[in-house]
């Protein structure tokens, strides 16, 4: 019983790593009327970016990262409302940087700025998952998939909701 578990931990971690590598679980969310702003929202134009910055690049005028953003968003983003609205989220684990609503030319302009290593447009993704047994070959006849009970109560699950 224990070599089967771990035999099917083995499968299962095969199978999440190729999920992963491969993007063949996600697609792009489709657009429609309920999900988009309406065009005379004051957000209409506005998209969310991910500003990803060389931290080192930082000039010492500036304490922190925050407020080192924050300029970057006042002075190439200016707006009559305040930039810590602005500034939804700041990265600082795997890569430095923050997440900010931003009309196309003015996440154009942000690219330019010193220490901007890149600016990406934020993407909503769906899981689609009716058809990962069969594109990550386990069968129906022979495998981890039978030998496992077909899943049965067994839950591996993950949920990135990005920011």
């Amino acid at each position: 019983m224990a070599s089967m578990i771990s035999i099917f931990s083995l499968y299962s971690l095969l199978v999440l790593v190729l999920v992963q590598s491969t993007h063949s679980a996600i697609i792009p969310e489709h657009k429609n009327s309920i999900a988009e702003p309406k065009p005379d929202h004051p957000w209409s134009s506005h998209h969310t970016y991910i500003v990803q910055t060389n931290h080192l690049a930082k000039p010492s005028k500036f304490a922190t990262l925050e407020r080192w953003y924050a300029s970057m968003v006042d002075t190439y983003s200016p707006r009559a409302t305040t930039t810590t609205d602005r500034i939804l989220y700041t990265y600082g684990t795997v890569m430095h940087g923050f997440a900010v609503r931003l009309t196309e030319g003015e996440a154009r302009r942000m690219s330019t700025v010193p220490g901007v290593t890149h600016v990406y447009k934020d993407r909503v993704y769906h899981t689609q998952t009716t058809r990962s047994p069969w594109f990550v070959g386990l069968h129906d006849d022979f495998g981890a998939w039978p030998d496992s009970e077909f899943g049965d109560d067994i839950i591996i699950g993950f949920i990135d909701s990005g920011i």
